[in-house]
């Protein structure tokens, strides 16, 4: 484990990272772990990094998310865990909603242009970051904006199908 926690710290650093706190090496192992689908592991190395760095936000989402996944912990669907989140973290939903929509913005301007893989990952994008609403109207008017952009590059012939 040490030794994969230390490629991936010599990886990061390539990639030009300057500095990677513990808590950032077991969050980013935590990541790959999820997109494997081992969410029990990520969310050991979740703990780890968050005893590290309890005000580690994207560990926090992590974590909060494998717990939603696996029905464990305080991210159930009906108890508010996720609301003091949002409102606890470091951008609020107002100022997300509003990058949200400079991306759908950005991806259709750049559909029109004939630059479809650039559309296709600011949609990807934008979606990513309205799992992570608040639900309401807004939010469901978005991810609304978002799907028909996603199918719109799609009939286009996105890379992303």
């Amino acid at each position: 484990m040490r030794v994969a926690l230390g490629m991936l710290a010599v990886a990061a650093v390539a990639a030009g990272a300057l500095y990677l706190s513990s808590a950032d090496v077991r969050y980013r192992h935590a990541e790959l772990l999820y997109q494997k689908g081992d969410f029990e592991k990520a969310l050991l190395l979740c703990e780890k990094a968050l005893q590290r760095n309890p005000g580690h936000a994207p560990t926090r989402a992590l974590y909060t998310e494998i717990q939603f996944i696996l029905g464990v912990g305080k991210a159930t669907p009906n108890n508010g865990e996720y609301d003091r989140f949002m409102r606890g973290s470091w951008i609020s939903p107002a100022i997300l909603r509003k990058d949200i929509d400079h991306l759908l913005v950005q991806a259709d301007h750049r559909r029109l242009a004939g630059n479809t893989e650039s559309a296709a990952f600011d949609v990807r994008k934008a979606l990513e970051f309205l799992r992570w609403m608040p639900e309401d109207e807004r939010a469901q008017a978005l991810r609304h904006e978002a799907e028909v952009l996603k199918l719109r590059l799609a009939a286009d012939g996105s890379p992303d199908d």
